[in-house]
């Protein structure tokens, strides 16, 4: 679950400040800090704001997650990739094993979808079943784009185990390195392509 560690107002990176927990402490009794993502200052007190509505921000969508994946029935591999694929085109299709690495997953690519949230907007990223080929059904998570800040982005999910899913992204930003890690593998002799499945 999400912590309450303070965050960066503009791009909502943890802010890490060396010195450990004493050297944070001190850092945060001044009135200014420094980040080193993006390299933009704050308040520290807008810093502590931002780390506490990020994690409830963060709370809701994984409760809704949770709730919409409970209900998505558990596909075989050949259905995920058909239902997936219809919508794929070139984008790869990934492998996530475990409710909470998806759920850090989704909050990568979700990360300012969920800053506009947390700065006290209306929350826009909508989490419902969507039906696939043959009485599939996959999770849609969507956002819609919000100016130059938050670019349309839509994920896909696939529940194939009660821990695994098959995950394909479509638009925002560049797919985070979890997700990266454990492409579908694809093999000129397969009867499907794409059904072999990288291990975790």
């Amino acid at each position: 679950m999400e912590s309450h560690f303070p965050r960066c107002v503009h791009c909502v990176s943890t802010l890490s400040i060396g010195g450990g927990v004493i050297g944070t402490i001190k850092a945060f009794l001044k009135k200014e800090v420094t980040c080193v993502a993006c390299g933009k200052s704050m308040q520290s007190a807008d810093a502590q704001v931002m780390g506490e509505t990020f994690a409830a921000a963060v709370k809701s969508l994984h409760d809704a997650l949770k709730q919409e994946l409970a209900r998505a029935p558990v596909l075989t591999v050949a259905q995920a990739q058909a239902a997936l694929g219809a919508e794929a085109g070139t984008a790869p299709v990934h492998k996530i094993h475990g409710d909470e690495e998806l759920s850090c997953a989704v909050v990568k690519v979700f990360r300012m979808a969920l800053r506009h949230e947390a700065v006290g907007n209306e929350g826009v990223i909508t989490i419902s079943l969507m039906a696939g080929p043959a009485n599939s059904q996959i999770t849609k998570i969507h956002a819609p784009g919000l100016g130059k800040e938050v670019l349309p982005t839509t994920l896909l999910v696939a529940k194939v185990s009660l821990q695994d899913f098959l995950v394909l992204q479509r638009g925002g930003q560049a797919v985070p390195p979890k997700m990266a890690a454990h492409p579908i593998l694809r093999h000129g002799h397969d009867n499907h392509p794409g059904t072999n499945v990288a291990p975790a």
